[in-house]
């Protein structure tokens, strides 16, 4: 990754990221999906203060791990999130 674009993360917001000796060849449209990540934890976190990004292959695929310490997603209400529209905005998979 060039760099892991952090938009918008207020300073209030402790940001770690464990992405590092790595190289993603990826669409333009990667850095609004860090953005969008970004907007989802500021925006509905609650209480989110700490945001860390990381990594760990999943045998030939790398995984990019996005974690705050929100309040998360009911479980009764990932359902609606996995590839549909919530009401609010687009939802993207996002666990």
């Amino acid at each position: 990754m060039r760099s892991c674009p952090v938009p918008q993360v207020p300073k209030t917001i402790a940001f770690s990221s464990e992405v590092s000796g790595i190289s993603v060849y990826a669409d333009a449209m990667l850095e609004k999906v860090f953005a969008n990540l970004s907007d989802n934890s500021v925006r509905h976190g609650e209480h989110v203060n700490e945001i860390r990004v990381s990594y760990r292959m999943d045998g030939t695929a790398l995984v990019v791990v996005w974690e705050d310490n929100g309040t998360g997603i009911v479980a009764s209400d990932k359902e609606k999130f996995s590839g549909g529209v919530t009401g609010r905005t687009p939802a993207w998979d996002s666990f």
